[in-house]
């Protein structure tokens, strides 16, 4: 689960030093960690996106509003399969 309080005390004690995060956005409170380290000054961090169920519109999505969302991880592991017809 996302702790959005855990994660800004991440943000107060070593904002500067965590240069990546992998999550999935569309987890309860997922949009706002995603939003939290893209866009408060006390990060550095760039957005990987990971086991997630996000379809191809949501990433594009993602990837056009938010420049630090640029990655991503664990490709395929524990997403739900591919269809031809949905990317």
């Amino acid at each position: 689960p996302v702790d959005l309080e855990m994660a800004d005390r991440l943000l107060d004690l070593c904002g500067d030093l965590i240069l990546k995060i992998t999550l999935a956005p569309e987890l309860e409170n997922g949009e706002e960690l995603l939003r939290m380290f893209a866009t408060d000054p006390r990060s550095r961090a760039e957005v990987s996106f990971a086991h997630t169920t996000m379809d191809h519109d949501e990433a594009v999505r993602w990837f056009d509003s938010c420049p630090r969302a640029r990655h991503v991880t664990h490709a395929f592991n524990a997403m739900e399969p591919l269809r031809h017809r949905e990317p």
